[in-house]
């Protein structure tokens, strides 16, 4: 696939989840760097240049993305072609060990649960929830739709497939759906010092969740922190199109159309992240000890406050 073409793709939610399009990006400069279809590196560099802006631009809230390109093309000016196909392989591992990683420290948060709560989708917490259903744990997931493109309903699908009990909600069902579960598992799309951002509507359901005492659990990797909001910088919130919400909507009615928000993340018991299982602010901490690469990522001009 062309660079173009995936982001068109991006754009248009083929290629969707934080961690699809960031493999999907890599996936993508990889078969450019090893197509062999050009003379020297040298004369790839503008296209590669002009391609990771493309990229950037697909979607605002996609730290994930960023860092993964941040992490190839640092240094761009001196590094060579070998370079470059190393640190592809490099980050392609990480996914790999990141995504096993995850689910070996998510599991264990099952053992004993009834019912589990999610809402959209997360490819990790899916696999998550498949993995302690296929090692025997037996509950039921209660998910909610996720309007206005209903990717709640792919969650179901695949876990239904997978043999794991689903009963599927209606957004406005939400909180009837939480209070009968005893943990909540959701996905995120970038996290900062004191915010977790995920699919619009996630901030209910763990308000909803801590009030009832029902643990929240995000499942992540690590490089979804934004390295900029250590800065001070805020992550910007992807606003969509209305006619997502309602095509051809009478004159005169004003559509806002987030796709995410943020979580305060003192709602949040968590992050099960491929470094194991940590309070957030801990988490920022490990994360950092780990990568301390990520923070050198961390200067950009500031970004539009969202909700």
């Amino acid at each position: 696939m062309t660079i173009a073409q995936l982001v068109r793709d991006i754009k248009a939610l083929k290629v969707q989840g934080a961690e699809h399009v960031a493999l999907s990006a890599v996936q993508a400069i990889n078969h450019m760097l090893s197509s062999g279809r050009v003379s020297s590196f040298a004369s790839l560099r503008q296209r590669l240049l002009a391609d990771r802006k493309l990229l950037e631009a697909a979607r605002p809230t996609e730290p994930f993305l960023r860092n993964v390109l941040s992490y190839i093309f640092h240094g761009f000016e001196e590094t060579t072609l070998e370079e470059m196909q190393a640190r592809v392989r490099s980050i392609i591992l990480h996914f790999s060990r990141g995504d096993q990683r995850i689910v070996a420290y998510g599991v264990p948060l099952l053992r004993g649960k009834e019912a589990a709560y999610t809402h959209c989708h997360s490819s990790t917490v899916v696999a998550v929830l498949k993995a302690a259903h296929a090692q025997g744990m037996r509950f039921t997931v209660r998910n909610t739709e996720t309007r206005p493109l209903y990717q709640g309903r792919t969650t179901a699908a695949e876990l239904a497939a997978a043999g794991v009990p689903v009963i599927h909600f209606v957004d406005s069902a939400m909180r009837y759906a939480l209070k009968q579960c005893d943990i909540a598992l959701l996905g995120c799309d970038a996290i900062t010092p004191t915010k977790i951002i995920n699919k619009i509507g996630s901030e209910l359901a763990c308000e909803v969740a801590h009030r009832r005492r029902i643990p929240v659990y995000i499942c992540t990797n690590s490089w979804k922190l934004d390295p900029h909001t250590l800065f001070g910088y805020d992550e910007e919130i992807e606003r969509r199109s209305s006619e997502e919400v309602w095509s051809a909507a009478p004159k005169g009615i004003k559509i806002d159309n987030y796709a995410f928000e943020n979580i305060d993340s003192r709602l949040v018991t968590g992050i099960v992240s491929e470094l194991g299982v940590h309070p957030p602010r801990q988490f920022i901490r490990a994360a950092l000890k780990e990568y301390p690469f990520l923070k050198a990522f961390g200067k950009r001009q500031k970004s539009p406050i969202r909700p």
